[in-house]
């Protein structure tokens, strides 16, 4: 049954055992006072004791009660201390997997499943591991050390016939259990459709408003709502089916106890005090009985969740970064030779027949209109896709360099700015925790947000918002700019990240990323900015249409020539 846990239990066996123990020891120690109550009683029936003794027998009883109190504290810290690492290894283990994947793992996994896989589904493990396994040893070990105990100490004929109902309870709750599992996937699989809208919406928020459109989502959002209610519902259905057979038939056991009992102690067969104790034991089996059925529910939505953990964790790694290999020391060359991509999940490829090289501090530009596939080209050199072919890094394969240690030496901005819930100048640093004020004011003034910065009340020290929320456009493309700036790497992907910017400030930047001796790829628009880059590519439906420099393309007349000219006479005219 914990097949599927072995990897957690393997980890964290040695206080799984301590809590065993202990619980076994408490378990065991409680067996105790129901005898001493018992042969009290007869003594007490039959007038045969006396104060003293009378009291010394109170006595051990309570020692035995602290004794199995201190017990009840050792499985108790050391379960609940289980329930807790639980929770911590696999959101670890999950949050390291999401870290790791390409992004073929996001587009098969939605990011509320996700979500829902790291909260939900981890806190039903921690239950089982914790109240689950307290439930599994009290509703299996426990019931037969009572069991034994009633047999040894009252009657074996009277244990018989008043646990003969126990197993039909058992029975019912094994079946009823498995209707819970298959209804709980059903629940966590449309809490997951949920939990992608509010995210969609959450981000969303400000085209939700300026369209006015509140209502709709909000009653689409309502009617999920709804949905998850009766996939819930389906679950407390048969839970409240288990309920009443956890009641009645442990209420059944009473009443053939105490009939069958008053019986033989007609025939003096058993004793006043051992009736006594022997219900003190029966009494001690409802709660195993209540726990069966606690048990069943934790572990079938508990295994419903790990079914749901492990298709994340199972899934097949496709980004093999090549960590195996010799670190590379520096990005001297990039080389494409007739390179073709195809995104996963697509019948067509996004780029073909790609051939261009990039040498140490050349200034490569990459134009063409929307969709020709700029930013697919510029994601090749970052390594986020599983490989379909390959290109040369310092003229080796990339199947013979290492990823990870070529990434390390590449600064990168997005066409869509992140910026985390933080102070601007924690968003900069994100790329080098360690460096000095110093260090950030520079790239700062490089990418030309320092003047924006001292403008802020708390200067960089100011909080940008969630998603930089509270910063314009332009001035969450600058900061990003200063965050890759930041990184000591020798190669800059700039993904179309200066389109929020003026003229101006675009061209003050380039010019400073000049100076600064680097190997810069940028995709952009304002073909005005980089007639002095050292190579230009154009894209047309993913193929390279035109190569060369800003006079070998003006030489050509074709789309580039074109769109220059359009570009310049244009600006000329908003002047």
């Amino acid at each position: 049954m914990y097949k599927k846990f072995f990897w957690f239990l393997k980890y964290y066996k040695n206080k799984l055992i301590l809590a065993v123990t202990f619980l076994l020891l408490s378990d065991l120690v409680g067996l105790i006072p129901p005898y001493i109550t018992g042969k009290l009683t007869d003594r007490i029936f039959n007038n045969s004791i006396a104060l003293k003794p009378f009291l010394l027998i109170l006595l051990l009883d309570l020692f035995v009660i602290g004794i199995k109190y201190l017990f009840a504290m050792g499985w108790c810290y050391f379960t609940f201390r289980a329930s807790n690492e639980i929770d911590y290894v696999t959101r670890d283990r999950l949050m390291n997997k999401y870290l790791s994947q390409s992004l073929k793992y996001f587009q098969t996994y939605k990011t509320g499943e996700l979500m829902n896989r790291i909260t939900g589904d981890v806190i039903s493990l921690s239950d089982l591991m914790g109240f689950g396994t307290l439930t599994f040893f009290d509703s299996t070990i426990f019931p037969i050390f009572i069991i034994i105990i009633m047999v040894v100490v009252v009657d074996v004929k009277l244990t018989l016939v008043s646990i003969l109902p126990l197993p039909i309870l058992a029975f019912l709750c094994l079946k009823i259990g498995k209707k819970i599992h298959e209804k709980y996937s059903i629940v966590q699989a449309t809490f997951d459709k949920l939990n992608n809208k509010v995210l969609e919406d959450v981000e969303g928020i400000r085209i939700i408003r300026v369209f006015g459109i509140q209502n709709s989502r909000y009653y689409s959002f309502k009617e999920r709502s709804k949905l998850l209610v009766q996939r819930n519902m389906d679950v407390v259905k048969y839970r409240a089916l288990m309920a009443p057979f956890q009641r009645i038939i442990p209420a059944i056991t009473f009443v053939i106890s105490i009939g069958y009992g008053s019986y033989l102690i007609s025939n003096g067969e058993i004793s006043v005090g051992q009736l006594v104790s022997f219900t003190y034991y029966l009494n001690m089996l409802i709660w195993p009985m209540y726990a069966l059925g606690n048990f069943i529910n934790i572990y079938q939505q508990a295994d419903a969740s790990m079914d749901r953990i492990d298709n994340v964790l199972d899934y097949e790694d496709d980004l093999n970064l090549n960590e195996n290999l010799n670190p590379v020391e520096d990005i001297e060359s990039i080389e494409f030779e007739n390179y073709k991509f195809r995104y996963p999940y697509a019948q067509e490829y996004a780029l073909e027949d790609i051939s261009f090289k990039i040498k140490k501090n050349m200034r490569v530009a990459v134009v063409g209109k929307t969709g020709s596939g700029k930013s697919t080209l510029l994601k090749q050199l970052l390594f986020l896709y599983p490989r379909q072919d390959e290109f040369k890094v310092n003229g080796k394969y990339t199947n013979n360099v290492n990823l990870t240690s070529t990434r390390e030496h590449m600064g990168y901005v997005s066409q869509k700015s992140m910026i985390f819930s933080d102070t601007i100048k924690n968003n900069i640093k994100l790329s080098k925790k360690d460096a000095t004020d110093e260090d950030v004011l520079k790239v700062a003034k490089s990418a030309d947000i320092y003047k924006d910065i001292v403008n802020f009340p708390d200067g960089f020290y100011t909080l940008c918002g969630e998603n930089g929320l509270s910063l314009s456009g332009g001035q969450k493309q600058r900061i990003s700019l200063a965050r890759a700036l930041l990184k000591d790497s020798n190669l800059l992907v700039l993904d179309d990240c200066l389109s929020a910017l003026d003229t101006r400030t675009e061209k003050n930047i380039l010019k400073e990323l000049k100076n600064l001796k680097k190997t810069v790829v940028l995709s952009t628009h304002r073909l005005n900015q980089i007639d002095d880059f050292d190579l230009i590519i154009v894209l047309e439906n993913g193929k390279i249409s035109e190569i060369g420099t800003h006079s070998d393309l003006m030489k050509n007349k074709k789309w580039y020539y074109t769109q220059y000219n359009i570009q310049l006479l244009r600006g000329k005219y908003e002047e």
